[in-house]
């Protein structure tokens, strides 16, 4: 369903091996995950903000990091 309204209006898409293939990765990452933030294994990182005609540090972005077992950093 997803994948067909991701190509716009009046499209259809039929389940193949390739969206098969698709679910079952992220289905294991969302099973993976919540097994990540049970271990902790999940990262914060902060990145400052720096205002340029200053250099001044006005604030910061956090990011979450995930370096996942099989797929690599998410």
């Amino acid at each position: 369903l997803y994948t067909a309204k991701r190509r716009g209006r009046n499209e259809f898409c039929l389940f193949d091996a390739e969206l098969a293939r698709e679910l079952q990765r992220r289905q294991s990452i969302e099973r993976d995950l919540h097994s990540a933030i049970t271990m902790r294994s999940l990262v914060a990182w902060f990145q400052p903000i720096v205002r340029l005609e200053t250099e001044a540090v006005v604030s910061f972005e956090a990011l979450l990091r995930w370096s996942h077992p099989l797929h690599g950093p998410i």
